[in-house]
């Protein structure tokens, strides 16, 4: 964030609601800060210099996502090296970029089958192969991302192929 004004050398602090961040001061005319992960809404940031304190609004803004899950390969004749593999793939719409780092769960029906990290190209990947016979049982599984101080939650459902 960038924080523009007059008199700001010597800036000793800025705060986001009252909790300190890092910050450098450019010039007299304006500071850079690091603002940290919040959910959507209006926070107070305070400039503190040695002429005193100013305070203004700012409004985090949060990143929607987009969770897809690609149909389970539950039966391959022959046998493929891909075959029960469950597979989503997380993104930011607001982006188009893909998630990494954060962890999905999968489950078919009540049942948790793993939870997996996303790649660096947002995929998060499950083996399933145990769970075959629960997964076609059920029409599929579903995908979870619990969504974060930056990004919304979102499910995602694949369904059942047969080859």
């Amino acid at each position: 964030m960038s924080i523009s004004g007059t008199g700001l050398t010597g800036a000793t602090s800025v705060t986001v609601n009252g909790s300190p961040v890092p910050f450098t001061v450019v010039s007299d005319n304006e500071i850079t800060a690091t603002l940290p992960p919040h959910a959507a809404g209006t926070v107070t940031v305070t400039v503190t210099t040695p002429g005193g304190s100013a305070s203004i609004p700012f409004t985090y803004t949060r990143d929607r996502t987009q969770l897809t899950a690609t149909p389970a390969i539950v039966q391959v004749f022959p046998p493929h090296p891909y075959a029960g593999i469950l597979t989503a793939t997380l993104t930011d719409l607001d982006t188009g970029q893909p998630l990494a780092g954060q962890p999905v769960t999968f489950t078919t029906g009540s049942t948790t089958l793993c939870t997996s990290t996303t790649n660096a190209q947002g995929v998060a990947t499950c083996p399933a192969v145990p769970a075959l016979p629960l997964i076609i049982l059920n029409g599929g599984y579903t995908a979870t991302y619990a969504g974060s101080s930056n990004n919304q939650p979102a499910t995602a459902h694949g369904a059942v192929i047969t080859l």
